[in-house]
């Protein structure tokens, strides 16, 4: 690629080099593994938009320590992801629309977002929906996920939708950068290993040095003994043992807390249900459900209300257990529900 792009940047001009410009619209995913390998770039960043005096927006969102101080400069969006998916990008495309074109990004780790949502497919919408409205917008933004945590097709999305791919590591203190992907752009060294010295990130040719570095990273996957599961999976395998273990001894602090999380992953997130929900299901009830499950996410309301009804009347009489006929129901998560609109929304 001949242009090199001057008028955005990273506020690094070594990594800028690398990557042969910051254009417009690119949406930088830092895959890092841990929070305090992500922090170290958002300063710069940062600064870059103040001395250029271009907007500069913060979406905090996560539970992790906040990525720069309390400052006069960025403007600070706190959000809530308990208050459902919609609305979380609903309030996001009505800042990136108030400030329009050219404006800088900074989001939390989006890792955060599947311990909210519980669902790694939901993390993969959210990105697939947010970052073409940033590009569209000519925005640079920059977005910190956490490495070998995520299952395959989450990372392959997001890898596909965004504009840039950075791995860092941190080895002895020192900071080396990998591109794995730069939308347009390449030069013969671009994705080898950079280490960072002061404002430079200089090509990493001596193949110990890189063993070194990429050895001592995990790698889990080339572990075939262990199964890789994701928040939703490893939920319900946690409740499905304890149950198996002693069905007498679910009502310890264990227990209440795997009931109460399974209950807001799949059954209702809102407060009349899930009180109906607590006094009428057991935690059986809700690995059942996990059973007949297609995809991930809420069953839906009318689901909810049926097998509420079918607990409420075996509860309340016990002839109604050699009445009612065993259910052979199957669930569509809304997750996988959602990414059907979207990506019949985006033709795929």
């Amino acid at each position: 690629m001949d242009k090199v792009y001057a008028s955005m940047s990273t506020g690094l001009e070594g990594l800028d080099k690398i990557l042969q410009g910051v254009i417009p619209g690119d949406n930088i995913i830092w895959q890092v593994d841990s929070i305090d390998e992500y922090i170290p770039f958002i300063d710069p960043f940062y600064n870059e938009a103040v001395s250029k005096n271009i907007p500069l927006i913060y979406f905090r969102f996560a539970k992790h320590i906040p990525l720069f101080p309390k400052n006069n400069y960025a403007r600070v969006y706190v959000l809530n992801p308990d208050e459902g998916f919609e609305l979380l990008i609903s309030k996001i495309f009505d800042v990136i629309e108030e400030y329009g074109y050219g404006t800088y990004y900074i989001f939390d780790c989006l890792s955060d977002l599947v311990v909210d949502w519980y669902s790694d497919r939901m993390l993969a919408n959210f990105f697939m929906l947010t970052c073409p409205y940033l590009y569209d917008y000519k925005t640079v933004a920059f977005f910190g996920i956490l490495r070998n945590v995520h299952m395959p097709i989450t990372i392959n999305t997001i890898h596909n939708t965004a504009q840039v791919v950075l791995d860092v590591y941190r080895n002895i203190e020192k900071i080396y950068v990998h591109p794995l992907k730069v939308y347009k752009r390449y030069s013969p060294t671009m994705y080898m290993l950079h280490s960072q010295e002061g404002d430079e990130f200089i090509p990493v040719t001596k193949s110990a040095i890189i063993s070194e570095i990429l050895t001592s990273i995990p790698q889990p996957w080339l572990d075939y003994t262990v199964q890789k599961l994701d928040v939703w999976r490893q939920s319900f395998f946690e409740a499905q043992k304890l149950y198996n273990e002693n069905k007498s001894a679910l009502k310890n602090e264990k227990a209440d807390e795997l009931f109460n999380r399974l209950l807001k992953m799949a059954v209702t997130r809102d407060s009349r249900l899930l009180e109906l929900a607590k006094e009428y299901f057991e935690l059986s009830d809700l690995i059942d459900i996990g059973k007949r499950m297609i995809g991930t996410g809420l069953i839906g309301g009318k689901s909810v209300g049926m097998l509420i009804a079918r607990a409420y009347l075996k509860k309340s009489d016990d002839r109604w257990k050699n009445v009612l006929e065993e259910h052979d129901s199957f669930y569509i998560g809304s997750d996988v529900f959602y990414t059907y609109l979207f990506r019949m929304v985006a033709g795929g």
